[in-house]
């Protein structure tokens, strides 16, 4: 199955919606999960939303972002 970029973050903002702050760590509880199951399809799928996740709930730029 493929999973495209677009995927990875509605599944984050779906994840932020049931999860809010929480969202970013609780999909790193699932990558790692999938990891010691020796999944690394699903680590890597879990993994890029947890980054979706936290990058969604940013407040602040980060040192390299540009800002108008």
């Amino acid at each position: 199955m493929l999973i495209t970029d677009p995927d990875i973050w509605r599944s984050a903002a779906l994840l932020i919606h049931s999860h809010r702050k929480e969202a970013s760590s609780y999909a790193a509880e699932r990558a790692q999960a999938f990891k010691a199951n020796g999944d690394m399809a699903g680590w890597s799928i879990w993994s890029q939303i947890s980054l979706a996740a936290a990058e969604l709930l940013r407040s602040e730029p980060g040192p390299d972002d540009r800002v108008n």
